[in-house]
């Protein structure tokens, strides 16, 4: 196994359970996750091209935690475990290409597209 760290997930119903794997002492070196989800701003990982915003993928990352933030982004509120639970999939159907058959196992760096809520 690589030196950098493991991310996996669980679905379980609604919810999603990832996990974060580091070899020991590494934990310190590790940073906060990123919220990288802004359209139109600075130093946003996330653009709007052609009326479609991308998304870049970091460290942490899981197909909820990006559902929640577009959802939260783009509504000004905090969505339910519903509502999260609802749109993940819409996320997950429009990169399953890029994401591959295990909607638990994105990468960083990878660019997803992401659909309206």
């Amino acid at each position: 196994m690589p030196s950098s760290t493991v991310v996996g997930c669980c679905l379980a119903g609604a919810a999603v359970l990832t996990v974060a794997v580091s070899p020991p002492g590494a934990l310190a070196e590790m940073a906060p996750p990123v919220v990288r989800l802004a359209e139109g701003g600075t130093g946003s990982s996330a653009a709007s091209v052609g009326g479609e915003t991308i998304y870049e993928v970091v460290r942490g990352d899981s197909l909820w935690r990006i559902a929640e933030r577009v959802i939260t982004e783009r509504s000004g509120t905090e969505p339910s475990s519903r509502d999260i639970a609802l749109f993940w999939p819409h996320i997950y159907a429009a990169n399953r290409t890029i994401v591959g058959d295990n909607p638990c196992l994105i990468h960083p760096g990878q660019r997803l597209r992401i659909p309206e809520v």
